[in-house]
């Protein structure tokens, strides 16, 4: 999963892709490290700094994703 916020702190979009349960095999880590490395392989230039994400809310497949709850608020990309 990746979430995506401008320099203001709004949601711009998130890729979601469920690439298997890490009890299920090494392969499940190993294709989402995959997955994840050519999501940021395919950004725009960032810059990493702290910044303040506005609430939102992602709903994929009956599951509820809130990072404005935890640790991603501190350690977001500005696009």
């Amino acid at each position: 999963m990746l979430h995506l916020f401008d320099e203001s702190g709004h949601h711009t979009g998130s890729n979601l892709r469920f690439t298997g349960v890490r009890g299920d095999s090494p392969a499940a880590v190993e294709a989402a490290e995959q997955v994840l490395s050519d999501w940021l392989a395919d950004l725009e230039a960032v810059t990493n700094c702290n910044i303040a994400i506005r609430p939102i809310r992602v709903d994929f497949d009956n599951v509820v994703f809130d990072p404005s709850d935890n640790a991603c608020a501190k350690n977001a990309s500005c696009r």
